[in-house]
């Protein structure tokens, strides 16, 4: 990892753009996420005899924040990769639905909060979910218009987060010290990290402590960046 030397006086003064991770940062689906997780494994199980194993909270919990390609290769390992990307644009659309049909946790003053920030700093969006998934949330949020960008991991040219935190450094011609990532898990901390980025931890979303170190700062609610941003 790049490591630079972050001041305690005035950290964030040189930042330009902000960049959101989404679930657990912005909104939670895990109320959702299990329930669907689940039916659509049983479906698949009684249609086809596989995945023998059907996944349970902690184990789906655990894989929140990673690519889609590597939830499914550890929740679905007997399943061929045809089979587990059918049965994860099944799982997407059940997400999209039921999050733009109001399921899923509202984190207090998301909207508001962005909306102050976008003022001042480009907000763009750096999750590791696919395209329909997060812009579900940010409409169901109504932030979606203070959002510059919402990259995304293809698979292809982009693989994991910090490639896709690289991307957004070249496309925006930022400098990783005009640049902050505000996000709950070790995926973000490390795509903040890698690309000497600042980071920010959030301490209400699905991350723990191990995950959050090194972090510059940390909120306990989406409203608390107004302190370090105002």
């Amino acid at each position: 990892m790049m490591k630079r030397n972050y001041g305690h006086v005035n950290k964030f003064k040189s930042i330009k753009a902000i960049l959101f991770d989404v679930d657990g940062t912005l909104f939670s689906s895990e109320g959702i996420i299990e329930q669907i997780y689940r039916m659509e494994f049983q479906k698949h199980n009684q249609k086809y005899g596989k995945p023998e194993v059907i996944p349970g909270h902690d184990a789906i919990m655990a894989q929140i924040g990673k690519p889609v390609v590597k939830i499914f290769e550890a929740l679905a390992p007997d399943l061929a990769l045809t089979e587990r990307e059918k049965l994860s644009e099944i799982i997407l659309g059940e997400l999209v639905s039921a999050i733009m049909n109001g399921a899923g946790e509202h984190y207090e003053g998301v909207k508001e909060t962005i909306e102050s920030l976008s003022k001042n700093f480009k907000i763009i969006a750096a999750s590791n979910g696919r395209l329909p998934y997060v812009e579900a949330i940010l409409k169901a949020n109504d932030v979606d218009s203070f959002f510059k960008a919402i990259p995304f991991v293809d698979n292809i040219r982009i693989k994991n987060k910090s490639e896709l935190v690289k991307s957004i450094l070249e496309e925006f011609h930022l400098r990783p010290d005009e640049t902050v990532l505000v996000g709950d898990r070790t995926s973000d901390r490390d795509a903040a990290l890698e690309n000497g980025c600042y980071f920010i931890a959030c301490r209400y979303g699905h991350g723990s402590e191990e995950e959050w170190k090194g972090a510059h700062a940390y909120i306990d609610s989406i409203k608390d960046l107004l302190k370090y941003f105002d």
